[in-house]
């Protein structure tokens, strides 16, 4: 298997990994909660409307997130845009380093594959490799595997 594959799959299973299942009720609570100010719930929330394919409800909640410094709602944001289209890259990639900059595991992985792979960015290994370090710092083992691959290649 590819590394790009390999790469992709694990970026994937992150991201189905963060929705989980949630009922009715939740999704009523997680909305009472955001229209309060509580952004880890507008995050949630459209974490929900997104798992549901309402790309719409979801960006919106995201972005009110992220407009409020959520770090997860912005690396969120930045993969609804990336998946859905209609946005430019450069827009993605500066979500994706707000979450970074915010210690956002996940926008810390994304980005280090921007620069891994030259997309969006001129491309940089050691830039993605430190990224990547932060990333594996903060916890995500997935992104240590990342990290430990690509130091090694170098």
């Amino acid at each position: 298997m590819s590394k790009k594959i390999l790469i992709t799959l694990i970026f994937s299973s992150l991201l189905f990994a963060r929705i989980g299942l949630v009922t009715d009720g939740d999704e009523k609570t997680f909305f009472s909660m955001c229209e309060t100010g509580d952004m880890e719930s507008c995050n949630d929330l459209a974490s929900i409307y997104e798992a549901k394919g309402n790309g719409k409800e979801a960006i919106k909640f995201y972005t009110k997130a992220c407009d409020n410094n959520h770090s997860k709602a912005c690396t969120n944001l930045g993969l609804v845009y990336e998946n859905e289209g209609g946005v430019e890259l450069q827009e993605i990639i500066k979500l994706y380093k707000k979450g970074c900059e915010n210690n956002d595991t996940l926008g810390c992985g994304y980005l280090g594959l921007k620069y891994q792979s030259g997309i969006g960015v001129e491309k940089n290994l050691t830039k993605a490799i430190e990224l990547y370090k932060k990333s594996c710092e903060n916890g995500d083992v997935c992104i240590c595997t990342l990290y430990d691959e690509l130091k090694n290649e170098l």
